[in-house]
This record gives C-alpha cells, structure tokens and sequence, in this order.
C-alpha cells in the first residue's frame, strides 16, 4: 500500500461540493474568500493525468515507495514539510488561502 499526495488538481471535484443547510452568518465573508481562491487554484492546477502517472508508476514500482507526491505544489509542499518546522509550512498554507489578508 502507498499513499499518493497530490495538490490541486484541474478536475470538476467541486461541482459536487454540497452546501451546508444552515450556514453561519460569522463565516460568510471567508467561505466567499475560500471559494474565490481554491475555484482559482483548480482553474490553474495541473491535470488529473499528472496523478494517473503517479498511480501507474507506482502500481509497476516492484517496492513502492510509502509516499508519492503528485504534481509541482505537492513536491514543493512536501519539499517545505521535509526541511522546515510544521509552522512554517501552516503560515505557507495560510498565506496561499489568504486566510490572513486584510479585509
């Protein structure tokens, strides 16, 4: 068994997201934030292919590695990850999500 990790991908995965009955009046302003910026990295993401190749190439490897990342961000991701603190890696995160721009 392995663990494929790939980043965004250019799929329609988020036409099937499904919205949430009740939502709280608080979070508005970063849910239309969130969409905005993840509807944006999909748009501009690598194709679902770039996984498949990952798959395919693991599925022959005759001793798989545990790990594989799929795609450019998830390599720079994990590259951050392996070399800095987690914290690091969180405020990468955050500041891709914009989660801690100014209104």
């Amino acid at each position: 068994m392995c663990v494929i990790e790939p980043a965004y991908m250019k799929t329609q995965f988020e036409a099937n997201n499904i919205e949430a009955d009740a939502k709280l009046q608080e979070y508005d302003q970063i849910r239309a934030k969130l969409t905005k910026v993840v509807s944006k990295a999909i748009a501009e993401a690598e194709s679902p292919e770039v996984v498949a190749d990952v798959v395919v190439k693991a599925a022959q490897t005759l001793r798989p590695k545990v790990r594989y990342t799929a795609g450019r961000l998830a390599g720079q991701l994990n590259f951050i990850l392996r070399f800095a603190p987690a914290s690091f890696l969180d405020n990468v995160v955050r500041k891709s999500l914009q989660l801690d721009a100014k209104k």
